[in-house]
């Protein structure tokens, strides 16, 4: 198992013929929410980062973000059966349901008490977590782009973005 908080540009040239058998997780996030956390964690830290650093505009993070939303995209349709998709929102909301799905595509074992435990662990309130959260709790990080995001932007991403945001389950 490999576990990378990155986007795998490098990993993923070599992981389908290295690992053929491989399996991939692909965690997405509403690209509009996924906008303001990166905007709200920065602001918190006091630097930019995140892709952030490397645009001048609000309009040119969503170029970045656009380079890897199609990088990830093109990853998942080339290897329909080997990559899953994780939506951020339903771990938040579903959690059972999600890790579920993930330990039965991974082949782990997804008895009721391992699930639990899960869960058990991911409620824990850490000084980590709370020193990366941007709302008090996930919850809240899911549509904050409503009334957290200038409206402007929320055009953008709708435009660009629409047609696969509306195949992931979002609100256009």
């Amino acid at each position: 198992y490999f576990a990378e908080k990155v986007v795998p540009y490098i990993r993923n040239q070599y992981q389908w013929t290295l690992y053929p058998q491989s399996k991939a997780l692909l965690l997405v996030r509403d690209l509009r929410d996924l906008h303001c956390s990166v905007r709200s964690f920065n602001e918190k830290r006091g630097f930019a980062s995140f892709g952030y650093e490397k645009s001048d505009s609000e309009e040119e993070f969503i170029n970045i973000t656009e380079r890897i939303f199609r990088f990830n995209q093109a990853n998942w349709k080339q290897h329909p059966k080997q990559v899953k998709l994780v939506r951020y929102e339903d771990m938040i909301l579903q959690p059972r349901e999600t890790l579920l799905m993930i330990t039965k595509f991974l082949g782990l074992d997804d008895s009721a008490g391992v699930i639990e435990q899960v869960i058990k662990e991911t409620q824990k309130d850490t000084p980590n977590l709370k020193q990366h959260r941007t709302t008090d709790d996930g919850r809240q990080s899911i549509g904050r782009w409503k009334h957290d995001l200038n409206p402007k932007i929320a055009v953008l991403y709708r435009e660009r973005f629409g047609k696969e945001m509306r195949e992931l389950g979002y609100e256009i």
